[in-house]
């Protein structure tokens, strides 16, 4: 139980971090590459 509330402030501090190092506008950019490749490979099918 330690172990899992330990992973996880690990993981949010871990988050906080990348937002702080990555601009929105970064993020906002690659999840839209990453759609736009997903809808992409779905047409191809």
């Amino acid at each position: 139980m330690a172990k899992s509330r330990l992973h996880l402030s690990i993981d949010s501090n871990l988050h906080k971090e990348v937002r702080k190092r990555i601009p929105k506008r970064q993020i906002s950019a690659l999840v839209e590459e990453l759609l736009e490749r997903e809808l992409a490979g779905e047409f191809q099918r």
